[in-house]
């Protein structure tokens, strides 16, 4: 029976727990080399060569047992891993009217980027503030600024180093797209995340 060298390291703390069981105090042997374990209700006694029936199958039974909760880990892991790969896809977070504040579906997207930045200490990212035309240039640029703030204290708490984040605001500088109406004030409002 061949076995990879997980289903050994997973096998053998279990195997060591229940050999350890027994202690000195309760396992006598007697001179004709038979094992008389005392302190049980049995009565049965093993020769030193011999296995009890079942054995066997107790032990693939928790050897079957770890393999499953392996397995189970992994799958949770990967699905972990694939949920957050989804969650850092989404780069954009848009903004209420004259607003800063960073919605809780955003908070879920955000702590994604944090926690990556956070296993990837050598990643950086650039966070843009951006805010619609209305107002004047100045208070665009501030305003986007407040935006950009908001979003790197949300990266910020979910691990990312100050030194991985670069802030800037352009304001209405760099529209993400042109019009005058309320559709697309509301597309202008927004931060972007730039891997760099």
């Amino acid at each position: 029976m061949a076995m990879n060298w997980k289903t050994a390291l997973i096998c053998l703390p279990l195997f060591t727990l229940a050999a350890c069981t027994g202690t000195k105090d309760n396992i006598q042997t007697a001179d004709s080399g038979q094992e008389i374990v005392s302190g049980t209700t049995s009565s049965e006694t093993v020769s030193s060569g011999e296995q009890t029936p079942g054995a066997d199958q107790g032990d693939s039974a928790q050897v079957a047992q770890a393999n499953a909760a392996q397995r189970e880990a992994q799958l949770q892991a990967q699905q972990q891993f694939e949920e957050e790969k989804a969650l850092r896809q989404r780069r954009v977070y848009y903004f209420s009217f004259d607003g800063y504040d960073v919605s809780d579906e955003d908070v879920a997207a955000l702590a994604a980027h944090g926690r990556f930045l956070v296993n990837n200490p050598n990643a950086h990212m650039r966070v843009e503030g951006y805010a619609d035309e209305r107002g004047t240039r100045e208070y665009n640029i501030g305003l986007g600024e407040r935006r950009a703030k908001a979003v790197k204290q949300v990266l910020q708490l979910y691990g990312a180093g100050a030194g991985q984040l670069d802030l800037v605001s352009f304001g209405e500088e760099r529209p993400a797209t042109r019009g005058h109406d309320a559709s697309a004030w509301a597309k202008n409002r927004r931060v972007e995340l730039v891997y760099e």
